[in-house]
């Protein structure tokens, strides 16, 4: 049968609103793991519509910038609750011996790696929202001889590139 689809296509408010603005970037700002199609669905918005407000409203887009920077301060603060936690860290596993039943703690090494590439995400995307504060800082180290002159500084860089050109 050509063109039968039983899924039913999501219902979606039709005019954008202040109430449904509100709710998507309130969603936003108050979770680190939530995307925008996640908000906007849970909004009843389709997210195409909500990129294109984003496009068009000037005042939007500075309101879900700041949403954004709000999910990069949530990100890093549960950077620290993650790393901190230990409370899975190990485990014990049963084993039967000759004495009879016994247990032993192990390193739970799912738990310690789940908790690693939670705290790489997080890291990694606070990075791209808030790169001023959070990205990776590189040194640039410049001297600069004040003494002399611009003009004496361009006749010296002349004068290397000429006897450069034409060495005697």
């Amino acid at each position: 049968m050509k063109g039968t689809n039983n899924k039913a296509k999501p219902k979606y408010a039709k005019k954008k609103s202040e109430d449904l603005i509100r709710k998507i970037l309130e969603e936003i700002s108050s979770s680190s793991s939530i995307s925008i199609a996640k908000a906007c669905k849970k909004s009843g918005v389709d997210p195409r519509s909500f990129h294109r407000w984003i496009e068009t409203d000037e005042e939007l887009r500075q309101r879900y910038a700041r949403a954004k920077e709000l999910q990069a301060e949530l990100m890093a603060e549960e950077i620290i609750q993650i790393a901190d936690d230990d409370s899975e860290d190990e485990i014990f596993i049963e084993e039967d011996t000759k004495e009879g039943k016994s247990a032993r703690r192990v390193m739970n090494s799912e738990f310690v790696q789940r908790s690693r590439l939670r705290v790489d995400a997080r890291k990694w995307l606070a990075a791209k929202l808030l790169p001023k504060k959070y990205g990776d800082r590189l040194g640039v180290d410049t001297t600069i001889d004040m003494a002399e002159s611009v003009p004496e500084r361009i006749a010296k860089v002349l004068k290397e590139v000429v006897a450069y050109a034409h060495p005697e």
